[in-house]
C-alpha cells in the first residue's frame, strides 16, 4: 500500500519534481537528433533503464500514449492501457523492457498509478482516488521497491505517496556527470560550470528528460522523441 509521508526524507526530491524545467548531469553530448515516434501527441514523461537494457526507451503521454523502444528510437511499440485510452501519462519510470511504473494526472480519479511486469501487455492498477481535489504532479523511484508521488496539496499540505514493497511506483532519473543540462517549453540549455553560465542548445518544445548509459532522451510536443549525441 501507498502511504502518505512528511519529513525530512523527501526533502531532497522537491527541486526535482517542482520546477519547470527538468535538469539532469551527464558527459560528452552536444547536440539533440530527433528520433520520431510515429505519434502525433504531447508526450509528457520518458525513461531510460540502461544498465544492461541501454537501447530500451518508454515514453508516455496525453490521449493514453505510452511506448518503448528497444533499439534507440529506431522503432516504437505502442501500448495499450484498459480504462486510460483519455488519461494524460505524465510520468513514467522503466526497469527493463518488462517492467515500469506509469503515472496520470487529472482531476480525481484520474489521477493513476499503474505497473506492468510483462512489458505493457497488461497493466495493474495501483493506487487512485476519488476526490476532486487530487491531483498527481510527479513519481520517483530510488529502486523496484522505493518509490515516492507528490500531488497537489490537500488542506494545505503537499500529498506524498510512498512505497517501500514495489507494489506502486514511478520516475524521475540522476546520474553523475559534468553537463547540467535544462530542458523545457522553450528550449533546452546546458552549463559545464554547475549553472552558473549557461548556453542554449535549441529552441525545441520539451516536456521531460531521462538520462541513462545509452544517453540523454527528451520528449515534447506532437510525439517528438529526442537524443542528446
Amino acid at each position: 500500500m501507498l502511504a502518505r509521508i512528511t519529513g525530512m526524507t523527501c526533502l531532497r526530491f522537491f527541486p526535482l519534481l517542482a520546477w519547470p524545467a527538468v535538469f539532469a548531469v551527464f558527459a560528452g553530448a552536444q547536440t539533440w537528433s530527433i528520433r520520431s515516434s510515429g505519434i502525433d501527441t504531447n508526450l509528457r514523461g520518458v525513461s531510460a533503464p540502461g544498465d544492461g537494457h541501454e537501447g530500451t526507451v518508454w515514453v508516455s503521454g496525453s490521449n493514453g500514449v505510452v511506448m518503448v523502444t528497444s533499439d534507440q528510437g529506431k522503432q516504437w511499440k505502442r501500448l495499450r492501457v484498459e480504462g486510460g485510452e483519455h488519461l494524460d501519462f505524465r510520468g513514467v519510470v522503466a526497469f527493463n523492457q518488462t517492467k515500469a511504473y506509469l503515472m496520470s494526472s487529472g482531476e480525481g480519479a484520474k489521477s493513476r498509478i499503474y505497473k506492468t511486469t510483462d512489458g505493457g501487455a497488461s497493466w495493474k492498477l495501483e493506487y487512485s482516488d476519488e476526490r476532486k481535489e487530487f491531483f498527481l504532479d510527479a513519481l520517483e523511484c530510488l529502486s523496484e521497491t522505493d518509490c515516492y508521488a507528490l500531488g497537489d496539496p490537500l488542506d494545505g499540505r503537499f500529498v506524498i505517496l510512498h512505497t517501500r514493497d514495489g507494489e506502486r511506483c514511478s520516475a524521475v532519473a540522476t546520474v553523475d556527470g559534468r553537463r547540467l543540462v535544462a530542458v523545457g517549453t522553450n528550449g533546452s540549455d546546458s552549463s559545464d560550470d554547475h549553472g552558473q553560465h549557461w548556453k542554449p542548445i535549441d529552441s525545441g518544445s520539451w516536456n521531460a528528460l531521462t538520462v541513462s548509459k545509452s544517453g540523454a532522451w527528451a520528449v515534447g510536443a506532437k510525439g517528438t522523441v529526442a537524443r542528446f549525441e
